[in-house]
């Protein structure tokens, strides 16, 4: 075991330099692959290991909350996002008034999952609900909090942040050298990234690739991480293709590949795939091909097909990242911990 833990730490640092360069090389290009390729079989396989391991919460009926949460995220989008100019969706006040509040359904969603792993209790659950979802009401007038929760938690700080706890807990809990060294690599990146100059003047980029990026709305990840490190310039947005612009995308390509690339590295330790039967496994892997041809068909169209699971595996995924950070927390401080 120890053997096998040292070649997939040694293959993951490999695979943080591998998707460093590329990140490098095709920024934007690497990005609108890894979401279209891997990312759907990232979902599946996730969504389904989560299942077997109860989602990590005391009581699994109540993913259900998380479930809806989801649909109250995604699917006015995608509604919205399928019909013409002044459709019934895009125009409905009410359906307007649901995607305003997107940000407070994340939030809610957070909240709500750390709950979970502690008690078993829906009247604590549902007073968590509603009050972290009033909470969240008052905090949308502020930027920030729209930027932080709606643009960055289900994305930079899902790929990058909490798979940064979920490798240190790893690490912590096997005390391996190679692993550890992996977690530095991890967080050198960014600050490599930061430091090292880039100069966008002749920068080129697939013209297909960009149009699926911009289309598709995925640069608002790229606004969010620059509103959030203070990035805008006399309150303006940079430009995606600048200097800044483009290290911005590096990072996020590399964030999001190695995020994909570090699940199916760890399959034989964490054992994802035993959890798998056969008609399930037939399930899941037509669901991954069906999404690759719809998104080489048309890009948006897969994007807006997969958004509803891909929200989904960022919710359910929300108490396996509390349980990682306390448990982090509780081997380097020392701290008490809940039952999990």
């Amino acid at each position: 075991m120890a053997v096998k833990r040292f070649e997939v730490n040694t293959l993951n640092i490999f695979l943080i330099i591998l998707s460093l360069g590329l990140a490098y090389a095709f920024p934007f290009e690497l990005f609108i692959l890894a979401y279209a390729i891997l990312g759907p079989l990232h979902y599946v396989t996730e969504i389904n290991w989560l299942d077997k391991k109860g989602y990590f919460i005391q009581d699994r009926k109540q993913v259900w909350i998380l479930v809806l949460l989801t649909a109250m995220i995604a699917v006015p989008f995608m509604l919205a996002s399928v019909e013409s100019t002044n459709s019934f969706f895009k125009d409905n006040i009410v359906f307007q008034y649901i995607r305003y509040y997107t940000p407070n359904f994340i939030f809610t969603g957070l909240t709500t999952a750390i709950v979970m792993t502690f008690t078993r209790n829906w009247m604590v659950v549902l007073g968590t609900f509603i009050g972290t979802f009033l909470l969240g009401m008052l905090l949308q007038q502020y930027l920030f909090y729209v930027y932080l929760v709606s643009g960055l938690l289900p994305t930079i700080l899902h790929v990058f942040v909490f798979t940064f706890f979920f490798m240190l807990y790893g690490a912590i809990k096997d005390n391996s050298r190679t692993a550890y060294l992996s977690v530095i690599l991890l967080l050198i990146v960014p600050v490599l990234i930061s430091l090292v100059p880039y100069d966008a003047h002749g920068f080129e980029v697939n013209k297909t690739a960009y149009k699926a990026f911009e289309e598709s709305g995925l640069q608002n990840i790229n606004f969010a991480l620059g509103y959030t490190l203070g990035l805008f310039e006399n309150g303006q947005p940079f430009k995606l293709i600048s200097d800044v612009g483009v290290k911005l995308q590096i990072f996020v390509a590399f964030a999001y590949t190695y995020h994909y690339l570090n699940w199916f590295s760890k399959t034989t330790v964490i054992g994802w795939h035993k959890v798998i039967t056969k008609k399930k496994l037939i399930l899941l892997l037509g669901i991954w091909v069906i999404s690759i041809v719809v998104y080489m068909i048309n890009y948006i169209a897969g994007f807006i097909l997969l958004l509803f699971l891909s929200y989904l595996h960022v919710l359910m995924e929300f108490p396996l990242n509390w349980v990682s950070i306390k448990e982090v927390g509780k081997k380097i401080f020392g701290l008490k911990a809940g039952t999990a």
